[in-house]
C-alpha cells in the first residue's frame, strides 16, 4: 500500500496567542479525505507547529495508518524534532523529544518541509482553527465495482 501524505500546519495570533492547528490527509493522487481543525489554546508558533505534527501522529495511530509523510511548512520546528536546533523553551523542546523518540522507533515514518505555496489547505484549515472554530470532514470512498 502506497504512503498516505498528511499536510500539517498552525496558526498563532500576535496580539493574543491564540493557535489552532490543521491538517489533510491525503491519498497517493492527491485527494484530501480527512481534514481537521483543532484551536489548542495560547501557545507561541513553534509549540504550534509541534503540536500540529504531534496530533498528526495521533491521528494517525487512532486511524492505524502504518506508513506516511508529514509534510509542514516550518522548518524551524522540523530541525527542532531532528535535533538540528534546540529550542530554549521547555514546553517545546519536550513536545519536540516525544515525536523525536516516536520517529526513531519508526524509520518508515518521514517527516519533511514543504513549501507555504504547496501546504494551503492545512494553511487555511489552522487559520479557521486559530479563531476558536473545530471542524472535521472526510470524503466517502467509492464503491468499487
Amino acid at each position: 500500500m502506497p504512503a498516505l501524505r498528511i499536510d500539517v500546519d498552525a496558526a498563532a495570533h500576535d496580539n493574543d496567542q491564540r493557535a489552532g492547528i490543521g491538517f489533510v490527509i491525503r491519498d497517493e493522487t492527491g485527494t484530501a479525505h480527512l481534514y481537521v481543525t483543532q484551536p489548542i489554546g495560547y501557545c507561541n508558533s513553534v509549540q504550534a507547529e509541534l503540536k500540529a505534527i504531534r496530533a498528526a501522529i495521533a491521528i494517525a495511530r487512532w486511524l492505524r495508518i502504518e506508513e506516511y509523510h508529514i509534510y509542514c511548512d516550518c522548518k524551524y520546528a522540523i530541525d527542532t524534532v531532528y535535533g538540528c536546533y534546540w529550542t530554549k523553551d521547555p514546553r517545546s523542546e519536550a513536545i519536540a523529544a516525544r515525536i523525536r523518540r516516536y520517529l526513531h522507533r519508526r524509520p518508515w515514518i518521514h517527516l519533511s518541509w514543504v513549501p507555504r505555496e504547496e501546504n494551503t489547505m492545512a494553511d487555511q484549515l489552522a487559520a479557521v482553527a486559530a479563531q476558536g472554530r473545530w471542524h472535521f470532514g472526510y470524503r466517502k470512498p467509492r464503491a468499487q465495482y
